[in-house]
Formats: C-alpha cells, sequence, structure tokens
C-alpha cells in the first residue's frame, strides 16, 4: 500500500512503518495499544464532527428554504422630517422623548408586551420590553423580525408595533 505522503510514518512505506523488524527500536505492544487507542479516540471525534456539521447543513437548508418562499421587501425609510412645519407643531425634541433614550426610530420594530418562548424551529424568542426589528409579515397572525443577530417568526399578538412596515 503506498502512503498519500512520503514523510508520514503511518503511510504504509516499509522504510517509516514502526511495526517492520528493520525499524530498530520496535515499538513494544503496550506502544502500539496506545497508538490504536488514539487512532480510535481520533476517528471518534472527526465522526462527531461530521456529524454536527451534517445535522448544521440540514437546519441551514431548512431556513434556506423558508426564506425563499417568502416574498421579498426592500425596506426604504421614510426621510426625516426636520423643520417644526413639517412635524405639525411637535418639536423634534418630543419626539426623541416619545420613542425612548434610543432616540426615533427608522426602520420597522415593535415592542415585546410578554415574554414568548420558541416552541417550534424557526420561531424567535424574546423578553418583555425588547425591541425586535421587523422584517416580513407572515400572514395576520405572525410576524417575521430580527433580536441580537438571530431571525425569526412570532406571533403578532405578543408585540406593539412601534414603526410599521412599510405596505
Amino acid at each position: 500500500m503506498r502512503g498519500l505522503c512520503g514523510w508520514c510514518p503511518l503511510s504504509g512505506q516499509s522504510r517509516f512503518w514502526p511495526l517492520q523488524s528493520n525499524f530498530s527500536p520496535p515499538l513494544q505492544v503496550e506502544q502500539v495499544s496506545q497508538l490504536a487507542v488514539f487512532i480510535e479516540a481520533a476517528l471518534d471525534y472527526h465522526r462527531q464532527s461530521a456529524e454536527i456539521l451534517q445535522e448544521l447543513q440540514k437546519k441551514l437548508q431548512i431556513r434556506i428554504s423558508a426564506a425563499s418562499t417568502l416574498p421579498r421587501r426592500e425596506y426604504k425609510p421614510q426621510p426625516l422630517k426636520r423643520s417644526p412645519s413639517e412635524l405639525n407643531g411637535v418639536s423634534a425634541t418630543s419626539v426623541a422623548k416619545a420613542t425612548g433614550p434610543e432616540g426615533p426610530r427608522d426602520q420597522p420594530c415593535c415592542r415585546g408586551l410578554y415574554d414568548f418562548e420558541p416552541e417550534n424551529q424557526g420561531e424567535l424568542g424574546f423578553k418583555e420590553g425588547d425591541i425586535i426589528t421587523l422584517t416580513n409579515q407572515i400572514d395576520e397572525n405572525w410576524y417575521e423580525g430580527m433580536l441580537r443577530g438571530e431571525s425569526g417568526f412570532f406571533p403578532i399578538n405578543y408585540v406593539d408595533v412601534i414603526v410599521p412596515l412599510p405596505r
């Protein structure tokens, strides 16, 4: 058997193989047993790694399939009104106070009214008071949104819309 590389001691080339009689000193049975245990552990590790990667690939494919069936909407933010006359008598400072310490929001978002624990794959969990970026309305009962870098679905009746999705 010819190995893949000439320098690898386990490649099968007799000048490197440690069990050959011309190798001085020969490996003892204990050393060979330890090597066998090490190789078995390495194989186990790589099998488990492959299983984890295959499961991740399946999950990503499910997510890609789900996302590809949803209609794409490009969000185009409305320009901020700057002058008091454009704000119909409402000053910019009162708008900032009404939207909270983080300032006025320029993208669709909502605030969690209750804690929501996801029960199915693809659902987005959140806590009461969390601000969720809205990305899509799936139907009359579900939104899709993002929170802390995670995307998923959640029930409309669990949130209060701050900035609605564009129509």
